[in-house]
Parts: C-alpha cells; sequence; structure tokens
C-alpha cells in the first residue's frame, strides 16, 4: 500500500520535471531580486521622500521647526590665584558644573535655488537656563575666572603690535579701573547671566582708542545706544536667541549623499575660508543634516562656522540604541587629518597636538581641544593641575544610522582655552611664570531623538525586515521545491537501478 502510494506520487511529481526545476529557479530569483534590487529601490525611496531637503519634505520641515538639545556648561574654578600670579605655581583648577540650559535650534529664512538643487538659511537657537537639572548647583556659587577680556587683549597687542603695548596697559588700567588682578571673582549665575562688562564712557585717548577696537569684535556685545557700555558673556558670543550664520547647503535631490553639504557661508563660497589650500580644506555638512547611505569606514565631515573648520569624525564601534543597529563614530582633536602642521600662526607657532588653533577664525590667541585635554598631549595637560580626562565624559561622537544617515544621540564636548602669557610692561602679568594655555569653561551640547522620530526608523526598519522576510520564505520554498524534485528523481534512480541485483540473484538461485 505505501509503495503504491509512493509511486503514484512520483509520478505525479515527476510528470513534468523540467516544470518543477523552472519554479524554483523562478522563485530563488524572485527572492534575490527582492533582496538585492527591490529592497534597496524601496529604502532609497523611503529616504528621499523623506531626507531630500526640498520644500514639504520631512527633514526640511523638522528643521523648520524648533529642536531641543540639552546645554551643559562647567566653569574652571581658579583655587590659587595669588600663587599663579605671583609666578610660584602651576594653576590649580576646580570643575564646576554642570549648569544645564535648555537649547532649541531652528532654521529659519529658507531660499531655495531650484537649478543648483541648494537651500538658504540662517541658524536661530536659544538658551534657557533650568535651575531643576542644574541642581544640586544654584549658580550663587563663588568662583574666580581668568579675565577673558584683559588677557585676550594684552596678549593679542603684545604679539602683533607691542610698539602699542603700553598704550593698551594704559587703556586697560582707565576701563577696568586699574585692575589689581588678573582673575575675577564673582558668582556663577552672574558670570552666566552678566558676564565681563567693558566700562568704554571714558573721554582718554587711549581708552577711546581700545574701545573702538572692542567694538569690531564679534566676542563682545554693544549694551547702550552710546556703545559706551560693553561685555563678554558666553551665551553672547554664541549668539542667544539671535539670527546667526546663513548657510547654503545641498538639497539631495540629485544625489542623496550630497544633503547638507555646505557650499557657502553669508552667500560667499567656502574658500574664502582657506588660509592654507593644503590644510583648510572646507567640506562637511551643517551638523543639522547628516548623509544617508554611509560606509562604516567612512570619514563624517562635519563643518563648524565659529570655528572656521572641518572636523573628521571616525568608526569607533557598533553598538545597539533602543534595540536599532547603529555606528559610533568620534571626533579626535588629535586626529592626523587635522595635523599639527595645520594649526598654527605666525605669531605663537602650532597648536600642541589635541588642540586647535583659532586665532585665524577669530584673530585671537585662543584654542579649542576635548574637555580636560583629553587625547593632547601630557606637556600641555601638564601645566595645570585638576585635568582628569575620561573618554565616556569628554568625547565628541555620536550614534549614528547609517542606511538613514540619522543620530540617535550626538554629543559635542569642547574647552576653550585662553593663551596666557608672562608681560613684563603690564605689573599684573609680570611675574607669571610662562606661557600657559589657560581652560576657560567647557560645555556639552546633546541630542536625543525624540519618540515621534524614533518611531519613523522603527518602521522604516521594520519594512525592511518584512521584505527581507518575504525574499527568504520565496526563496526558502524555491529551494525547498528543488530539494524535494531532486530527492524523488534519486528515489527513482535507486528504485530502477540500484535495487534490480538482489532480484536478479534471487532468479539465479530459484533457475538452480
Amino acid at each position: 500500500m505505501k509503495s503504491k502510494f509512493l509511486e503514484i506520487v512520483t509520478k505525479k511529481w515527476l510528470g513534468d520535471v523540467k516544470l518543477r526545476v523552472l519554479l524554483s529557479v523562478f522563485l530563488i530569483f524572485i527572492g534575490a531580486l527582492i533582496i538585492f534590487y527591490i529592497k534597496p529601490q524601496v529604502v532609497r525611496i523611503i529616504v528621499k521622500y523623506l531626507f531630500v531637503a526640498k520644500p514639504g519634505r520631512f527633514v526640511r520641515n523638522k528643521l523648520e521647526t524648533k529642536i531641543g538639545f540639552k546645554y551643559k556648561l562647567y566653569l574652571w574654578n581658579v583655587t590659587n590665584p595669588n600663587e599663579i600670579e605671583a609666578g610660584i605655581e602651576k594653576p590649580k583648577l576646580q570643575e564646576i558644573g554642570p549648569y544645564i540650559f535648555h537649547e532649541y535650534k531652528q532654521k529659519v529664512n529658507s531660499q531655495d535655488n531650484a537649478t543648483e538643487d541648494t537651500v538658504s538659511y540662517n541658524f536661530w537657537s536659544a538658551y534657557t537656563f533650568s535651575p531643576e537639572l542644574s541642581a544640586p548647583l544654584t549658580g550663587e556659587e563663588k568662583i574666580t575666572l581668568l579675565n577673558a577680556v584683559i588677557t585676550s587683549g594684552v596678549v593679542k597687542v603684545h604679539a602683533e603690535r607691542p610698539h602699542l603695548l603700553n598704550l593698551v596697559v594704559e587703556a586697560m588700567d582707565i576701563i577696568f579701573k586699574k585692575p589689581s588682578s588678573i582673575f575675577v571673582t564673582m558668582k556663577a549665575i552672574e558670570f552666566i547671566d552678566n558676564g565681563i562688562e567693558i566700562d568704554c564712557n571714558h573721554t582718554e585717548l587711549s581708552a577711546r582708542a581700545v574701545c573702538a577696537e572692542m567694538r569690531r569684535s564679534n566676542l563682545l556685545s554693544i549694551m547702550n545706544d552710546d556703545k559706551t557700555l560693553l561685555r563678554f558673556r558666553w551665551f553672547d558670543s554664541i549668539k542667544n536667541d539671535s539670527i546667526q550664520v546663513r548657510y547654503t547647503v545641498m538639497r539631495g535631490s540629485k544625489n542623496v549623499r550630497n544633503v547638507g553639504r555646505v557650499i557657502a557661508i553669508n552667500d560667499r563660497p567656502l574658500s574664502v575660508y582657506k588660509h592654507d589650500e593644503k590644510c583648510n580644506v572646507i567640506n562637511g555638512t551643517d551638523t543639522m543634516t547628516l548623509p544617508p547611505f554611509q560606509y562604516r569606514d567612512e570619514i563624517l565631515w562635519i563643518f563648524s562656522d565659529a570655528a572656521c573648520k572641518s572636523f573628521p569624525l571616525r568608526f569607533k564601534y557598533k553598538t545597539r540604541v533602543r534595540g536599532i543597529k547603529v555606528t559610533y563614530k568620534y571626533l579626535r582633536f588629535s586626529d592626523p587629518l587635522m595635523s599639527p602642521t595645520c594649526e598654527c600662526n605666525e605669531f605663537t607657532g602650532c597648536a600642541v597636538r589635541g588642540t586647535l588653533d583659532l586665532y585665524q577664525c577669530l584673530k585671537l590667541f585662543l584654542s579649542a581641544s576635548s574637555p580636560h585635554y583629553y587625547l593632547a598631549e601630557a606637556s600641555i595637560r601638564d601645566t595645570v593641575d585638576g585635568m582628569n580626562p575620561d573618554a565616556n565624559l569628554h568625547e565628541t561622537g555620536c550614534y549614528l544610522d547609517l542606511q538613514l544617515g540619522v543620530p540617535l544621540i550626538a554629543r559635542q564636548r569642547v574647552q576653550v582655552n585662553i593663551l596666557l602669557k608672562r608681560i613684563p610692561e603690564y605689573p599684573i602679568f609680570s611675574s607669571i611664570a610662562g606661557d600657559i594655555w589657560f581652560p576657560l569653561l567647557w560645555y556639552e551640547e546633546s541630542f536625543e531623538i525624540e519618540k515621534s522620530d524614533f518611531s519613523l526608523i522603527v518602521v522604516a526598519k521594520v519594512l525592511q525586515n518584512i521584505l527581507l522576510g518575504i525574499a527568504y520564505i520565496i526563496m526558502t520554498l524555491g529551494i525547498g521545491i528543488c530539494a524535494v524534485t531532486m530527492a524523488f528523481i534519486l528515489h527513482r534512480y535507486v528504485r530502477d537501478h540500484v535495487s534490480v541485483k538482489p532480484t536478479e540473484q534471487t532468479e539465479s538461485s530459484n533457475q538452480s
């Protein structure tokens, strides 16, 4: 009975072997087509619809609304100011923070150029102090800071125009009422809210000349109509609640991998930022838009107008964030692409490896580094006490979905340092032990994707998995049909050829 059943099935199944083979090959082909062509095309359509920066598209609408960030500010409190001024001790610094702010960014005044496939816009950002998030810190903490205005101004003139140093020293004494120290002591909230005020209501020629120069600085704010009161405040220098630089970037309609790539600043091509063709090649995105379809080892370039530089982010490791596979890319200020030979100026030479010279951008002797001089040379870290570098706390990086170009978590961490020098012509600088790149503050600007935006990533991933599941089912079915067909062919072959020998032996024994 069993052999009869197998014989019927075999005949029916093998009734048209070619048809079965063709069917299996067709199913395998369809599955492979879904995996290697249809799925990538569907993903590309989704990405172009969501992330090409044309009017009405998701990313355009998203960036033209307020996007929330968290901003943490850390101040370097000087615990031995008298000993520093006497030149008998190196600076001993104490980190005070974080003072936490709600930050919002938005792209405004957008203007499209369909012919060039570009869009121009201004950045707007605002910061609001959060006492709740900053607790237990209240802002009432007393801190001693390096006077950034006096120090940066005097050091600048000493290096660039030493013949005017006596005039500037005289002006500083008038403007700051003959200061007895290069340091200022105030409450943290006073530094945050009011900064360092500069009284320019003077008739002396030296003071008027220096104040006129100060009014031209982008880092100082004019506080009254008479222009007699200026101030240095950190949140003024980063343009709190104001329209900022104007970017022109690619929309990505022609090549989605170009989306967000900066091609002009303030309607001027990027070539104006190059002070050296070899070193200062400006490229990358505006930090708010990242290109999709990145490769793991591909360098992600980010352009910063504040530093007039592009920064390379490199692959470090893969991990998961909220169950989604992501790639972590990070920034090293000591990256070989940011060679110390490119971080030079004619007055102070080249920056120590792991720091960035900001002179070409700001025309002041400032440098940027990772907080606590993380990954900088020990020679600069050891000039001050209090540096405790830690990758988890002080590294800049982001967790990216490479396919979509979406950051799930991003953290930018930067320390600002001021050059402090011994200047014999000015008594309060005359006993400084030597050149010190003095940390003033550092900040962390962090972003975490919103739940609604994260759900879009999940939907895109689920859709891809559904397509893959369908493809694997079809391919499995095709392979199964092929395998069963081959099994039946093998079974018939064994039945018709291999099993004939025992039958012939039986017949021979019966005859004998």
